[in-house]
């Protein structure tokens, strides 16, 4: 009941129908033991992502969009074209399944889906999406950079942590 759930904890529906499908997955991972979840993202969904972080006035770690791995979910098809995907399974005759929902604009996410990523692949033309794919990975080369810049800077400049203070050599 995504729904519900957003209802009950203020959430959007995307946010309610991830949490909920990720616990339904990960007790499914349990059952199995399994070590790994992989999810069927794709580059447009990632775009997409990276859109809505965008509108938001996101930072660096916005840019990463959605992570090609995160604990034990894995993303083995982030880097892919929706359409591509489509035509590979159309190819070798294997079905997919359509959530009804997404061509609903209901979310910001589907109105984006069906308005905003067809014009912003006609405005700045073949390959744009691919490009914002790149810039996505090179956001999180840097983000990494900085995440170990910061932990090697307290490693070297770490002086005492007493009564829950900490105190940093400044000559570092």
């Amino acid at each position: 009941d995504v729904r519900g759930r957003a209802s009950r904890t203020g959430e959007g529906l995307d946010a309610a129908g991830r949490r909920l499908r990720h616990a339904w997955l990960e007790k499914v991972r349990r059952h199995y033991r399994a070590d790994r979840i992989a999810l069927a993202h794709h580059l447009d969904d990632h775009v997409e992502t990276l859109l809505m972080w965008l509108g938001r006035g996101t930072g660096l770690s916005g840019l990463v969009g959605i992570p090609p791995v995160r604990s034990r979910i894995v993303r083995p098809l982030r880097e892919l074209r929706r359409a591509d995907l489509r035509a590979e399974c159309e190819r070798k005759g294997w079905n997919w399944l359509e959530d009804p929902t997404n061509a609903e604009p209901v979310t910001a996410r589907n109105r984006l889906r069906r308005d905003v990523m067809p014009a912003l692949e006609d405005a700045l033309g073949p390959g744009s999406i691919e490009r914002m794919g790149a810039m996505s990975a090179r956001a999180v080369v840097e983000r990494a950079a900085l995440e170990q810049f910061g932990a090697d800077f307290l490693d070297r400049s770490l002086i005492r942590s007493a009564s829950h203070e900490l105190e940093v050599d400044r000559e570092q």
